[in-house]
C-alpha cells in the first residue's frame, strides 16, 4: 500500500501561489504518509521537462531537509515563469516489491519518456519473470514490479508506434495483479490516472482548469478542506 497524490493546473502559476502550492504538497505529505513512509519521491512537470526529486528515507524527513527545499524552491519558482501548465505527483512508498536501496525502484519511475507512480502488485505473464521475482525479491539490485512494468510500457511505445494510451490498454492485458497508477508522458505531454482496484480518486474543475487526485477519498476530501491553494483564490468545490 502506498500513497498516490497529484496537482495539475491547466493555466499559469503565479509567483504569489508559490507558497500556496509548497505548503499543499506538505499536505498531501502528511495525508497520504498513512499509507506507506519507506520512501518519498515527488515530480514536477512543466514546460514539457520533468524535475524529479526522491530519497529512501521517511517522507517527513525529507521535506524538512535542506535539499528537498531548495529543490521545491527552485523548480516552483521556475515553473510561475508565465508557464501554460504546471503538474506534479508524488507517492509516500510502503516497499512490497524491490528493495528502496536500488534508486531507480524508489518513485516516481523516471524513463526516457515516460514518468510514473504505482501502488498495488503486479505479476507478469513470463513464469522465468515470476520465479526470478521470487528468489531475489529483495536482492540489491533486483527491480521492482513498478519499474518492470514502466520500462515495458514504454518499449510498447516505442517499437509499436504506438500512443502511450494505447500501449497502456494493451499492456493491462498482459499482466496480472492490482494497480493504481499515474504517469506522464514527455513525448505526447499527457497525464493518465489509472485503477482496477478502485484506489484513486480524483477531482476535476474544467473552469478553473484543475485536476486533483488521491489514493483515498478521505485523503482527496480533507486535501481540499485544508488547500491553501484553493483558499488564496477563493476556490469551492
Amino acid at each position: 500500500m502506498c500513497g498516490i497524490f497529484g496537482f495539475s493546473l491547466g493555466k499559469n502559476l503565479s509567483v504569489q501561489e508559490i507558497s500556496s502550492v509548497k505548503s499543499d504538497i506538505k499536505n498531501f505529505v502528511d495525508l497520504s504518509i498513512t499509507r506507506g513512509s519507506d520512501t518519498f519521491g515527488i515530480n514536477i512537470n512543466f514546460d514539457k521537462i520533468n524535475y524529479i526529486f526522491k530519497s529512501n528515507s521517511n517522507p517527513k524527513t525529507v521535506i524538512k531537509k535542506r535539499e528537498y527545499n531548495e529543490f521545491i524552491n527552485e523548480k516552483l519558482k521556475l515553473a510561475s515563469d508565465q508557464k501554460p501548465f504546471f503538474n506534479y505527483f508524488g507517492q509516500t512508498r510502503l516497499v512490497t516489491n524491490g528493495t528502496k536501496f536500488f534508486y531507480k525502484n524508489n518513485q516516481p519511475i523516471s524513463l526516457k519518456r515516460i514518468t510514473g507512480l504505482h501502488n498495488g502488485i503486479i505479476l507478469f505473464d513470463s513464469e522465468k519473470e515470476l520465479d526470478q521475482n521470487k528468489k531475489n525479491y529483495e536482492g540489491f539490485q533486483m527491480k521492482s514490479d513498478s519499474l518492470s512494468f514502466f520500462e515495458k510500457l514504454e518499449k510498447k511505445c516505442e517499437e509499436n508506434n504506438k500512443s502511450s494510451i494505447e500501449s497502456f490498454m494493451k499492456l493491462i492485458t498482459e499482466i496480472d495483479g492490482n494497480f493504481s497508477i499515474a504517469f506522464t508522458d514527455l513525448k505526447e505531454q499527457i497525464l493518465l490516472i489509472s485503477s482496477n482496484c478502485g484506489s484513486l480518486y480524483y477531482l476535476h474543475d474544467i473552469e478553473q482548469k484543475i485536476f486533483i487526485y488521491a489514493s483515498e477519498k478521505k485523503i482527496l476530501e480533507k486535501f481540499i478542506e485544508s488547500s491553501n491553494f484553493f483558499s488564496n483564490n477563493k476556490l469551492k468545490i
